[in-house]
């Protein structure tokens, strides 16, 4: 943590994986097999030794029957929502956004802190981003981090998309 600056959102996360796991009364080995990951990808996020992907994280939650985003972030419904689809549109979303923004990749890239490169590795479907990553891009683009990550819309929050670059640099939105 940088002196004077919050923790990110997914800080927590292998707290909050550790619970869900023992809640759900599943070890690490079982776990691992049913989300098709490896026993060590599994210990090193519960460590927070490693942030992992979107992908990794609805895996996990998809077994551990909690939202993607509680276990990424903390701040959603504990419960997992029975219409989240595990091949996300993420990538479509995030394109959306940046083009009604009228931002191009250096734009965001600037805005976000996140590569160029990064940027159209995830919009072209070529990388799965971190959840790390997807909290620089939703704060940069002032939408939820919940809805960029797994279109998960936390209730009485408003996921708006300004169609103008001024009002994208105004909302306050997060």
């Amino acid at each position: 943590m940088v002196r004077g600056r919050k923790n990110p959102l997914h800080f927590g996360l292998g707290k909050r994986l550790a619970a869900a796991r023992k809640e759900q009364k599943i070890g690490g080995k079982p776990l691992s097999l049913a989300a098709g990951l490896s026993m060590t990808a599994v210990l090193r996020i519960e460590q927070d030794s490693s942030i992992p992907s979107v992908d990794t994280v609805a895996k996990l939650a998809a077994v551990l029957k909690v939202s993607p985003s509680y276990l990424a972030y903390g701040i959603a419904p504990r419960s997992s929502p029975s219409t989240w689809e595990q091949e996300s549109a993420l990538p479509q979303r995030l394109r959306q956004l940046r083009e009604e923004r009228d931002l191009s990749l250096n734009a965001l890239a600037k805005l976000s802190g996140v590569a160029r490169t990064t940027i159209g590795y995830i919009e072209a479907k070529e990388t799965a981003p971190s959840i790390a990553t997807i909290e620089l891009l939703a704060q940069a683009l002032g939408v939820s981090v919940c809805w960029l990550a797994f279109a998960e819309q936390l209730e009485g929050e408003e996921v708006a998309r300004p169609t103008t670059t001024e009002s994208a640099h105004t909302s306050g939105q997060s």
